[in-house]
């Protein structure tokens, strides 16, 4: 199972979040709710609306669940390149 620890921080840059051993993954200080683990979205297990919201406007996804929103960061899911393609995706219909 990967989990992420959504830990108090500093910094408030999605970027700064470190990879842990086994998985895990320490959120930014903008991410943390509590010192609790966050398991990652499991694509095979959740619903993709349960835990997140796409703006057609932008391409960028939205975590609405702490699992969305630590999912979001830990895999760059907003990067310019991803974005970029969600919007021409948008454009063409492919997406959502």
């Amino acid at each position: 199972m990967h989990s992420a620890s959504v830990n108090q921080r500093s910094s408030t840059h999605a970027h700064s979040s470190r990879h842990l051993p086994e998985g895990r993954c320490e959120a930014p200080a903008a991410l943390a709710e509590s010192n609790a683990e966050v398991d990652f979205f499991r694509p095979r297990q959740d619903l993709w609306t349960e835990h997140f919201e796409a703006d057609l406007q932008t391409g960028k996804i939205r975590g609405i669940t702490p699992t969305g929103r630590v999912t979001v960061v830990a895999l760059e899911m907003n990067s310019a390149a991803q974005v970029a393609a969600r919007q021409l995706w948008i454009r063409f219909g492919l997406f959502p």
